[in-house]
């Protein structure tokens, strides 16, 4: 079933009309879609280059390496996989706080409260779980 429900017609001149195409393009969004956006107070930023993508992937796969080398030596009884796990944690957030910095936020002090977000999550999640990660 739709959730959009209403309909709303609007006149755009020319200029209006290509601002609008351009801008929606490059957030890679229909107008519709990005009209809306707009109506509820969120600037898409324009989508992030491709060379972002393989770097983000780069970074999950380093923590899922990470994270399996824990499983590894903690049944191995080897290590105290605590320490490795909070670092995880913190990588996981990094990552998470680059992503909102690339779609959602529009200045340095953003990223950084993101990052420091990101690490007091990691934290908690740590306290709660005992030590277990949840990717």
């Amino acid at each position: 079933m739709r959730t959009h429900t209403k309909t709303f017609h609007i006149r755009l001149t020319e200029q209006e009309n290509n601002r609008l195409t351009k801008n929606s393009e490059k957030c890679n969004l229909p107008k519709s879609t990005y009209i809306r956006h707009m109506i509820n107070g969120i600037h898409p930023k324009e989508q992030p280059p491709p060379e972002y993508f393989k770097m983000i992937r780069i970074l999950y796969e380093a923590a899922n390496n990470l994270n399996h080398t824990i499983g590894y030596f903690s049944q191995m009884h080897k290590i105290d996989p605590t320490r490795f796990i909070q670092d995880l944690k913190q990588l996981m957030g990094i990552i998470h706080a680059i992503k909102d910095s690339v779609y959602y936020f529009g200045n340095v002090d953003d990223v950084n409260a993101a990052l420091e977000r990101g690490r007091l999550v990691a934290e908690s999640e740590q306290s709660e779980t005992g030590g277990e990660l949840q990717i």
